[in-house]
Parts: structure tokens; C-alpha cells; sequence
């Protein structure tokens, strides 16, 4: 399996056009580009705390517990 292959001391330090190479050409499940959607940095203070429920009450499914113990087995 892809999660259980050791990865070397030299890709790990890879990056930009050297580490998309990499991923693609170590598997093709799906193929690696370069990020291309911009970011900005927001200067406004996190909260202590959130609650989504009480953010968003109109959305009922936000409340829902789902059962996710098999997830990524």
C-alpha cells in the first residue's frame, strides 16, 4: 500500500517543480500540479471558541453524529 512505502531523505526535502515530478512519477492514481489558487493572509482574530450549530442553526444536518469508525481501513 501506498501509506506503508518508505520514503527516501532526498524527496523529502524536494519541492516546487522537483517534488510534482517526484509524485508523479511515483504512482498514477492521480497526477500532482502546482497550486495555482491564490492565497492571502486575513488579519482577523480567531475565537476561543465555535460552534458551527450555533453559526449555522438553519443547517439541520450540522448536528448530525455519522458513524466514521471504518474510515480509511
Amino acid at each position: 500500500a501506498y501509506r506503508n512505502r518508505q520514503i527516501s531523505r532526498q524527496a523529502e526535502e524536494l519541492t516546487g517543480e522537483d517534488l510534482i515530478d517526484y509524485v508523479n512519477r511515483k504512482q498514477t492514481l492521480w497526477k500532482a500540479k502546482k497550486h495555482l489558487s491564490h492565497t492571502k493572509d486575513l488579519d482577523i482574530d480567531i475565537p476561543e471558541t465555535f460552534d458551527a450549530r450555533e453559526a449555522w442553526p438553519e443547517c439541520k444536518s450540522i448536528k448530525t453524529i455519522r458513524d466514521q469508525s471504518s474510515c480509511g481501513e
